[in-house]
């Protein structure tokens, strides 16, 4: 007996599945970290490196 959600299953709705069930993971990782951060009265600090010939100089955009 063949399972016919399989068979109606597209391409756009597998990504979409994954990408939901990648967004719950993600969910729960943040809850479980941040309790132990919580626990230990810790927080998480980050900070970027960049090199110096990936900066430009621009000037300032007047959106009003």
């Amino acid at each position: 007996m063949k399972d016919e959600s399989r068979d109606k299953l597209t391409p756009d709705k597998a990504r979409e599945l994954l990408q939901k069930e990648q967004r719950e993971k993600q969910l729960k990782c943040q809850v479980e970290i941040q309790a132990i951060l919580d626990k230990y009265g810790m927080q998480i600090q980050g900070f970027a490196t960049i090199p110096a010939n990936q900066v430009s100089i621009a000037p300032l955009r007047n959106d009003t």
